[in-house]
Parts: structure tokens; C-alpha cells; sequence
């Protein structure tokens, strides 16, 4: 991953962590352009759906002012959940990059990686612990 895009996606998940949000940041980039950011906001929304995947989408798909995004890559700093899956898979998403693995809500518990691999690419990307450690004091403060 690229040292700009991973920053960006912390600075996001940082964002988050701010706002007492789950501390996950997305980005979507087309030809070495950032075309979409997003960050969780569920809890200030109210709104279940407003994890960072879907927010970083329907940014790209507004600037784009189309759903393809055909040929792009998600950078993430959570493995997506079964929904954020969902959606990158029907806006064409080529490939997902992410930095840490989610046991609990992760979508790979559930699908086979084969099984992904057929439509999008999968990558893990290098471990950051600034992000584990983030991670980690969000869970321990709301327990």
C-alpha cells in the first residue's frame, strides 16, 4: 500500500476514533486518484449502515455521478463486514486492501476466500500497530 493512502486512511479512522466512532477509515482509488473517502458514522448518524466502505462509495459514485467504479481499489483499515461486501462487490470494486482482520464481523469468516478471489482481488496489507492500538483502546473505553 502506498505510504499516501495508507496515511489517509488513518487520518480517517483517526476522525472516527474522534467521534467516538468505530476507528475505521476507506478510501476507493481509480488510476492513482483518490476518488472517495469515508469514515464510520453510525452511532452520530444513528444509521447502521454508515460504516466507512459505504460512505467511501457513495463518495466516489457522487463525484463519478455513477454506481460503476469499475477498476477502482477500497483501502480500508478493518476487514469488510458482509454488507461493506455487498456493496463493493455491485459497484465493480476490482480490489480490496486491508489492514487488519476482523474475527468478529470480518466477511471472510463466512466466504470462502477462493470464493471472493473470482470477482475481487484480496489483499492484506502490512501491519500497522498505530491502527491496532487505536482499535484496541476504542473496544477497551466502551467496555
Amino acid at each position: 500500500m502506498k505510504k499516501n493512502y495508507q496515511d489517509e486512511i488513518i487520518k480517517l479512522a483517526k476522525e472516527s476514533f474522534n467521534n467516538e466512532e468505530v476507528p475505521v477509515g476507506a478510501i476507493i482509488v481509480k488510476d492513482d486518484e483518490i476518488i472517495g473517502r469515508g469514515k464510520n458514522e453510525q452511532y452520530q448518524s444513528g444509521i447502521i449502515y454508515q460504516h466507512a466502505e459505504i460512505n467511501a462509495i457513495k463518495d466516489a459514485c457522487t463525484k463519478k455521478s455513477h454506481y460503476d467504479l469499475a477498476g477502482a481499489t477500497i483501502y480500508v483499515t478493518l476487514e469488510p463486514c458482509l454488507m461493506c461486501l455487498g456493496a463493493i462487490v455491485e459497484s465493480r470494486i476490482k480490489k480490496i486492501v486491508y489492514v487488519l482482520d476482523s474475527p468478529k464481523y470480518g466477511f471472510l469468516q463466512y466466504i470462502n476466500q477462493i470464493e471472493i478471489n473470482k470477482k475481487i482481488k484480496l489483499e492484506k496489507a502490512a501491519h500497522v500497530p498505530e491502527l491496532e492500538k487505536m482499535m484496541k483502546s476504542f473496544f477497551q473505553d466502551k467496555r
